[in-house]
């Protein structure tokens, strides 16, 4: 008898269960967007040639210990700590972006900073591979609340 009882059971939930989608509204789920974080430069302007690094790193393991995406806006250099944002501005054509610094390198000695393909990209460089440019370290300013929010 207790078989039949679990077995009633199992066909009655698993009825409920296709029967619910069916006359029950369908919710579209919208992703919310933060709030930008407000953010002020520190210390002095770096100039100085960046370049860019893409395809070849593409899925490869960066100094931060996260893998590289060259679709990201991300970049390397030598002494600026890791997960800083900064301000990359491209002296030839004034375009700027804003990075966070996930990597070392580069590895040209004559290069300050290595820019993912997408900030390459924004920043008007992939076409010539290198360009002058100015490095504005950047802090978030907190607005009422100690947590920081975690961007990208």
């Amino acid at each position: 008898m207790e078989k039949k009882v679990v077995r009633g059971a199992i066909a009655f939930g698993s009825a409920f269960l296709l029967a619910v989608p069916a006359i029950a509204p369908v919710h579209e789920a919208v992703a919310s967007t933060l709030p930008p974080v407000p953010l002020a430069e520190i210390g002095h302007p770096e100039f100085g040639i960046a370049t860019w690094y893409g395809e070849k790193f593409h899925g490869l393991q960066t100094a931060s210990g996260e893998t590289f995406d060259m679709f990201r806006m991300t970049a390397a250099h030598r002494r600026i700590p890791l997960g800083s944002m900064v301000r990359v501005t491209n002296l030839k054509n004034g375009l700027s972006v804003i990075v966070r610094i996930n990597d070392r390198g580069p590895v040209t000695r004559t290069a300050m900073l290595d820019l993912s393909f997408a900030a390459a990209q924004k920043l008007g460089i992939v076409e010539w591979g290198r360009a002058e440019v100015r490095v504005d370290q950047l802090l978030e300013v907190g607005v009422g609340t100690s947590q920081s929010v975690s961007r990208n």
